[in-house]
């Protein structure tokens, strides 16, 4: 039985220039580079994630993408979910 999952991530820069990521599950298909780049500058506008430091989590974007992953068992000792 092959697993598939797909997700959306959107990946920042903290104001430490640090490499965060954020994972959607299930995303709507075929975004476009406008509405990412907006969901980006939602993140970052909002303000709302800040780290103990009072430094912003998503200072800027770097990259927004699909990535879909299948995962086949071909050996397991545990009883496979049918």
């Amino acid at each position: 039985m092959i697993e598939e999952t797909n997700v959306f991530e959107l990946k920042f820069k903290t104001a430490d220039n640090k490499t965060r990521t954020v994972t959607i599950k299930n995303p709507k298909a075929n975004l476009d580079a406008a509405t990412v780049e907006a969901a980006f500058n939602a993140f970052i506008a909002s303000d709302a994630f800040l780290n103990e430091e009072g430094y912003k989590i998503f200072h800027s974007a770097v990259s927004g993408r699909y990535v879909n992953r299948q995962v086949q068992d071909i050996y397991t000792t545990e009883p496979v979910e049918a």
